[in-house]
C-alpha cells in the first residue's frame, strides 16, 4: 500500500475509477517487438473489443466498446531503484502498457495472446484491426493509408489467452473529489 484515502460511504473504486493502468511483462525472446507494437497502437480510441474477451452468459453484457487511452510496449529497465524506462534495445525485459476507463473479461490477456501471435510471426499487425472490425453494420476503414480494408471478423476466432502471472493491475485513477 503506497497511499490511503477516506471516502464516502457511497465510493466504489470498481465504478468511480476513472481509469485502470495495466502492465504485462515478458522476454523478448523471438519477438519481433516493432511488429507487436505495430499492432499495439491499433487498440489505441474507442473500439469493439468482443473477439479481445472470454464472454460470460451469466453477465449478459451487450456493450463490448471500451476506450483504450494507451498502449505501447517497452523495455524495462532492471534497475529497482528507479522507476525509469531504459532506452536499452537489447533489454531482458519488456512491458506492455495498457490504459483504459473499462477492460472486459480477461481483455488484457486475450490482447496479449494477439500480440504474441503477433510477434512470433504467426500473425501480422493488421489482425488486430481485422479483430475490433466487428460488426457488418459499422465496417471500419483501413488503420493506415496505403492499407488493405480490415475483414470484418463477427465470430471471435479460438485462441489460448496469454499467462495470467506476469500481468499486474498497475494503477487505478480517480477524480479528486472522490478520494
Amino acid at each position: 500500500i503506497i497511499a490511503w484515502s477516506p471516502v464516502s460511504s457511497s465510493f466504489s473504486a470498481r465504478f468511480a475509477c476513472k481509469h485502470r493502468h495495466y502492465k504485462y511483462f515478458f522476454t523478448p525472446t523471438n519477438l519481433n517487438i516493432a511488429a507487436m507494437r505495430d499492432a499495439a497502437e491499433r487498440l489505441v480510441g474507442e473500439n469493439d473489443f468482443r473477439n479481445f474477451c472470454k464472454v460470460d452468459a451469466s453477465k449478459q453484457i451487450t456493450n463490448f466498446n471500451r476506450i483504450i487511452l494507451r498502449a505501447d510496449i517497452l523495455p524495462c529497465s532492471l534497475d529497482t531503484s528507479t522507476d525509469n524506462v531504459s532506452d536499452s534495445h537489447h533489454s531482458d525485459l519488456y512491458v506492455f502498457n495498457l490504459i483504459g476507463s473499462a477492460f472486459l473479461y480477461h481483455q488484457v490477456r486475450h490482447i496479449m495472446a494477439i500480440l504474441f501471435l503477433v510477434g512470433t510471426g504467426l500473425e501480422s499487425p493488421s489482425i488486430v484491426s481485422s479483430l475490433l472490425n466487428a460488426s457488418s453494420n459499422n465496417p471500419r476503414g483501413p488503420f493506415r493509408e496505403g492499407e488493405e480494408t480490415p475483414a470484418v471478423v463477427e465470430c471471435k476466432p479460438v485462441y489460448q489467452m496469454a499467462d495470467g502471472l506476469p500481468l499486474m493491475l498497475w494503477d487505478c485513477a480517480f477524480s479528486g473529489e472522490d478520494v
